[in-house]
């Protein structure tokens, strides 16, 4: 018997909610990086940095909503390698001319190499970003240790990657049964990481061969980052399948408080436990009173939640590098304390007219051909 059952099952074209769920992740990360993450000339932000010092947390947001949108794509693509080609094409025109702006941009501009994790060490810097995998993956492969990733805010585009493609293969195993079977997997991936978790080594110390064991599912764990937050992309599936009308058995539901509670308990201090239970009940807001979630709709927010991938690629190395050179111009902690946000301002225009004249545009002409090729008859 169900134990959440909406009347009708939901459509889901544009959701203003989620793009206003977008807008607040995307603010919390710019401002988290702009007045904490990044502050080489020690300019006294207080109490703005401490206010956004946990604005990272709009990173899990981002991975609760792509869980959500993602079960309802599976729903709506006919085969795997559809849906992997769609999500492909659909993210990478946006990172390939975002990370050659930000490249260029960075050349320029810190000619000083006041931060030098945002200049291109080698010409294979640019692999792990095209390619949406990892660069411990590459120095793998090629069996090296010096390829890395100059724009560090792409490490969640591997996470995000690795999702759709272990999402993909439970849905297209089973369609019927997914959220059954995804919620197997993800109690599979928590357990796994607790059992390799270094404060429990001491259990089985004693075996070399267990040890061994243990250091290879940690490794392989490690590979797929994605097990991290293998919890926020279920609430996003969970969220999704209350709001489009499924049902979902007490089970289930039991499961998923289990999850949940695993997770709030690791979390390293209250404002992340405090973050995730907000999130939770923003999700639970939008889908049974999402009246009282009126300001999300606000027509900036929601600009900023549709422009929020090329917001979010184009932020970090060009608005710190414009940060610090305007820094020096200014000696009045106010006008300092502004600089950030006025940044953050010129940011999104920026990434508005980028959407606007280039992502949008590309968007719409792949989708046409998309439709001309017999892509979607791929089993």
């Amino acid at each position: 018997m169900g134990w959440f059952k909406k009347s009708d099952s939901a459509g889901l074209g544009r959701i203003d909610i989620l793009d206003g769920f977008r807008a607040l992740a995307i603010i919390s990360v710019v401002l988290y990086h702009y007045y904490s993450r990044w502050n080489i000339s020690n300019i006294d932000y207080y109490p703005l940095n401490i206010i956004f010092k946990h604005g990272y947390y709009g990173v899990d947001l981002f991975f609760v909503i792509s869980g959500f949108v993602i079960f309802y794509t599976l729903e709506n693509t006919k085969s795997y390698g559809s849906f992997i080609f769609k999500r492909y094409i659909r993210l990478f025109p946006p990172i390939l001319l975002c990370t050659f702006i930000s490249y260029f941009f960075v050349e320029y501009f810190d000619k000083n190499r006041q931060f030098p994790s945002f200049h291109l060490h080698s010409i294979l810097d640019f692999i792990p970003s095209l390619t949406f995998i990892d660069s411990s993956v590459w120095n793998y492969l090629f069996n090296r240790n010096d390829i890395g990733v100059f724009c560090g805010a792409y490490w969640t585009l591997w996470i995000e990657f690795c999702f759709y493609y272990f999402a993909g293969l439970v849905y297209y195993a089973n369609r019927e049964i997914f959220f059954t079977n995804w919620i197997k997997l993800a109690s599979v991936i928590l357990f796994l990481r607790i059992i390799t978790y270094s404060k429990f080594y001491f259990i089985y110390s004693s075996s070399a061969t267990i040890t061994e064991i243990v250091e290879v599912i940690r490794s392989f764990l490690l590979f797929f980052n994605f097990s991290i937050y293998a919890v926020y992309f279920t609430l996003g599936i969970f969220f999704y399948t209350i709001y489009s009308g499924k049902k979902i058995s007490v089970i289930q539901l039991s499961i998923i408080g289990i999850l949940f509670f695993i997770e709030l308990i690791t979390l390293a201090n209250y404002v992340d436990k405090l973050l995730l239970v907000i999130i939770v009940c923003l999700f639970l807001c939008f889908i049974f009173a999402p009246q009282y979630l009126g300001f999300l709709k606000s027509p900036i927010l929601l600009r900023i939640g549709l422009i929020s991938y090329t917001f979010y690629l184009l932020h970090e190395n060009i608005g710190v590098v414009v940060i610090s050179n305007l820094s020096v111009l200014f000696t009045s902690s106010f006008v300092l304390k502004l600089i950030p946000f006025m940044v953050f301002l010129l940011m999104v225009g920026f990434s508005e007219f980028i959407f606007r004249y280039y992502e949008k545009p590309v968007n719409s002409y792949l989708k046409k051909k998309i439709k001309k090729t017999t892509f979607n008859t791929i089993v």
